[in-house]
């Protein structure tokens, strides 16, 4: 079970950075954070946890602040690796974009410190700064067609 930890002034300069939020929230403080997206949070995942798996619902998106994810997927007879993900990779956005289903695994390779933004986070965003939570699904939509 990752531990949860307190957002700081570097965390919050990483997911400024990968979230794309600059022109949206210029002075972002780790208040304005959680006050934005109350039901997400910074997490530390030890060496090998997993963040998430292949086929499990979830529409959270993911953010690494710092450490290594590795990427899996499961085929038909066996895994194949896609990819290591380092600070300020934004993933998990397929499920968000698509069904809700997950299509690969999340682990992390070293302790890692990951921000999970919560899917009703970005639903709220969505209903009351609909420019906020549209950007936020088009990034995951880019994010999709790019892998």
């Amino acid at each position: 079970m990752p531990d949860k930890l307190e957002i700081d002034a570097a965390a919050v300069g990483v997911l400024r950075g990968s979230l794309k939020l600059d022109s949206f929230f210029p002075d972002m403080t780790a208040e304005d954070l959680l006050s934005h997206f109350p039901k997400s949070a910074l997490y530390r995942y030890g060496e090998k946890e997993y963040v998430l798996h292949q086929d499990e619902p979830g529409r959270d998106v993911f953010v690494v602040i710092d450490g290594l994810v590795t990427i899996t997927q499961m085929g038909d007879h066996a895994g194949s690796k896609l990819g290591v993900l380092e600070k300020g990779t934004l993933f998990g956005e397929i499920a968000l974009a698509k069904d809700g289903k997950r299509t690969a695994s999340a682990m992390a390779t070293k302790e890692s410190v990951i921000f999970r933004l919560a899917y009703p986070d970005v639903e709220a965003l969505v209903r009351e700064k609909p420019s906020v939570g549209e950007h936020l699904k088009a990034l995951a939509e880019r994010r999709l067609h790019e892998a």
